[in-house]
């Protein structure tokens, strides 16, 4: 790809936070990176990449938009939704400070499993085990606090619902009880 003055035009995005952008700079080793655009253009930006520790991915440009999507998500949204986790603890009667030194371990713990097990395996909790009650009373408990928390808890247990059909831990009469609560 040229534009019209005759330049190369390529594309380097590292998948990274960078909430500490000094921090960032001692830590950027091992940063995936996708790469696309002119291949001639690349070839240099690579070399400089890697020179920093960068690892290159290639990324098909027509699907750009969601690899882009997929880091906001798997970054950006991981923080809100921790946040609204934070904001249930602080409902629930602890401190934002208590609220964070739980958060740490499980989330920390739950990313380790994702990682090392997938999500199907990794999904615990009540659709895991098909505790319809459960799910059932804290879906309530959104929806009369913050209907939108309730919407996106609904939401996201349908996700989570798909990963517990994966994993086959729940009963059928539950998953069929969950699907009519969350789908």
């Amino acid at each position: 790809m040229q534009k019209k003055s005759g330049a190369l035009i390529a594309s380097i995005h590292p998948i990274k936070s960078f909430a500490d952008p000094s921090l960032c700079i001692t830590n950027f080793a091992g940063t995936f990176c996708g790469a696309e655009g002119d291949s001639t253009a690349l070839v240099e930006l690579e070399k400089a990449f890697q020179a920093i520790g960068g690892q290159i991915l290639q990324v098909d440009s027509a699907n750009k938009t969601f690899y882009h999507a997929a880091s906001v998500v798997a970054s950006n949204y991981l923080t809100a939704l921790l946040e609204l986790s934070i904001q249930s603890y602080v409902k629930a009667g602890l401190t934002r400070e208590q609220a964070l030194k739980i958060i740490d371990p499980i989330a920390h713990g739950t990313i380790k499993n994702i990682i090392e097990l997938d999500t199907a395996r990794a999904l615990t909790g009540p659709i895991a085990r098909g505790d319809v009650s459960a799910v059932s009373t804290q879906l309530n408990a959104f929806n009369q606090w913050k209907p939108e928390y309730g919407q996106l808890y609904q939401l996201l247990g349908g996700m989570a619902l798909d990963l517990s059909v994966i994993k086959d831990t729940a009963s059928q009469e539950s998953l069929v009880s969950l699907t009519k609560l969350l789908k």
